[in-house]
């Protein structure tokens, strides 16, 4: 799954195709370490789709041509985002947002765990994340 870090690096691939680790960190405040995860990801996206891996050579990360064009094909139709992995403030964003537009009707934490594809713990602390955010409200939640 790509997160938001990758899919910033995408988009600055596919204007720069070849792009220096340094002036990338500059320009995107991301640290070295982050940049290669991000890099991580995004090979492990295209080797699923059959595609060849980016190329870091050099402290250089370089996008094909025939990789630009599938990304930019991935963007145009929105594919990207089905494999798409929300960080934590999208995540506590997403839960907020479903509890207050279901109504009176009943969510468990396997509703989450569905849609947003990640452990049991991590929902739970996003949840208790989003309480202690809502309590600056007087709004509070309440589980079973």
């Amino acid at each position: 799954m790509l997160d938001k870090k990758s899919i910033q690096l995408i988009n600055t691939l596919i204007n720069e195709e070849e792009v220096n680790l340094t002036k990338l960190m500059r320009k995107t405040t991301l640290s070295k370490k982050q940049i290669l995860y991000s890099v991580d990801y995004i090979n492990t996206f295209l080797s699923d789709n059959e595609k060849k891996e980016l190329d870091v050579f050099q402290r250089n990360i370089i996008l094909s041509p025939e990789n630009k064009e599938f990304f930019i094909d991935c963007l145009l139709n929105g594919y990207l985002f089905n494999d798409y992995f929300l960080d934590a403030e999208e995540r506590i964003k997403y839960i907020f947002f479903l509890l207050f537009n279901k109504g009176n009707s009943y969510l468990s934490i396997s509703d989450f765990l569905t849609s947003l594809n990640v452990s049991k713990s991590t929902i739970i602390a996003d949840i208790k994340k989003l309480q202690i955010e809502l309590g600056n409200y007087t709004i509070s939640i309440d589980n079973d």
